[in-house]
């Protein structure tokens, strides 16, 4: 199968394209997932790998915001980095328009964590 938004191959069962991030199936029924990186100092030039249901969909850095489309149901986000793991489970019910998620990195003295703040839904 390919993707509609970039044209590469991906697995048949796939719900997002792991090259682009879009979701498969087109924009029909899809909502419009908002992920921002909070802009800070501490960690700022290390880029954050980013995934979606297990498929790496973006490396984001400090102050970027990125877009994805995901159809209806329960989401996996995954943040890893050197330090840190977050998770965060999102469910997105039908007819939702837009989620907008924000990643912020707290540092401890002897661990980091990936915190995950829902900061709009509509």
């Amino acid at each position: 199968m390919m993707c509609e938004k970039c044209g590469r191959a991906i697995d048949a069962d796939s719900k997002f394209c792991p090259h682009c991030g879009a979701g498969v199936g087109g924009n029909f029924g899809t909502t419009k997932l908002v992920v921002r990186r909070a802009k800070k100092f501490t960690g700022s030039l290390v880029p954050y790998p980013l995934y979606i249901d297990k498929n790496l969909v973006a490396s984001i850095s400090n102050g970027e915001e990125v877009v994805f489309d995901i159809l209806p149901g329960e989401h996996k986000l995954i943040c890893d980095v050197w330090s840190a793991t977050g998770e965060y489970v999102i469910n997105v019910s039908p007819g939702l328009k837009k989620i907008v998620i924000e990643i912020r990195m707290k540092m401890g003295l002897l661990t980091n964590k990936i915190e995950f703040v829902e900061v709009e839904k509509e």
